[in-house]
């Protein structure tokens, strides 16, 4: 089992980004994002869905208290719930504007479709031969363009929703512990650090 610590001046931190802060020590800081951002930038490009992870948060030993622990993995979970909700709903309302598109862009292809046939085929003589077969073209071409976007929202858009979700499932089913700083750790403090751990 792998373990990903995270260190923090407060509990508050965990979810509310600090402002940021050029001069400070701590990446975090400097980048004015809060713990639980770090934990989901770390997993981003590293993260696979069979390693099992362990989550140490260490905080000041003033502010842990009996409860802590329970409230932390308590606000996890629901942080991640909540986004995972949010989610959903996201992929639903593109769901439903991307059909509100294709039947948009199936309209409109219809239309280009029509008036390429008529420039196509001499059906109104306006212009010369040439140039109406290349007008006629060109409406069908628009005409496909116009289902590129309906297309892709169908097809793509919803693989981010559903990969952020099962990051967020994973993190809730991570083993969390609070602990307070070393002291050792406490004058160092790296903001994320992981090492190999037996199971």
């Amino acid at each position: 089992m792998k373990t990903l610590s995270l260190d923090l001046n407060s509990m508050d931190e965990l979810f509310v980004a600090p402002e940021e802060d050029l001069f400070a020590d701590d990446d975090y800081e400097v980048l004015g994002q809060s713990g639980i951002q770090w934990v989901l930038k770390y997993f981003g490009p590293r993260w696979r869905e069979k390693e099992d992870y362990r989550l140490i948060i260490r905080l000041p030993a003033d502010q842990i208290q009996a409860d802590t622990q329970g409230r932390v993995q308590k606000a996890i979970k629901r942080y991640c719930q909540l986004h995972i909700d949010d989610n959903i709903s996201s992929r639903q309302r593109a769901y439903r504007g991307g059909f509100w598109l294709l039947l948009m862009g199936i309209g409109f292809l219809t239309v280009c479709m029509i008036l390429s046939y008529i420039f196509y085929n001499d059906v109104i003589v306006i212009l010369s031969g040439s140039l109406n077969q290349i007008i006629g073209e060109g409406f069908i071409i628009i005409g496909w363009i116009s289902l590129w976007h309906p297309a892709e929202t169908l097809l793509f858009d919803w693989i981010p929703y559903v990969r952020e979700n099962r990051l967020y499932r994973f993190i809730m089913s991570m083993e969390i512990i609070v602990e307070p700083w070393q002291a050792q750790a406490a004058a160092t403090r790296p903001v994320v650090t992981s090492a190999n751990t037996p199971a």
